[in-house]
């Protein structure tokens, strides 16, 4: 479960998608606390970013084969 959570948090789509559902069911957000989502949000990736083993996602990358 944790692999598959992985690997759709490292797709842009998964955060259009997320994005669109918000979007969607109407949720609105004063500015004030939209700079708190983005704060939380770009620190949550920060971290991501930071922890993330580069080296292995060049090998994930060159081991695919073309075409999927």
């Amino acid at each position: 479960m944790l692999t598959w959570l992985q690997e759709r948090l490292s797709e842009p789509s998964t955060y259009k998608g997320l994005t669109a559902l918000v979007g969607a069911m109407g949720y609105q957000v004063d500015p004030d606390g939209f700079a708190v989502i983005v704060a939380v949000v770009l620190a949550v990736i920060g971290l991501i970013d930071f922890f993330q083993d580069d080296k292995k996602l060049v090998k994930k990358n060159v081991d695919k084969p073309e075409g999927d």
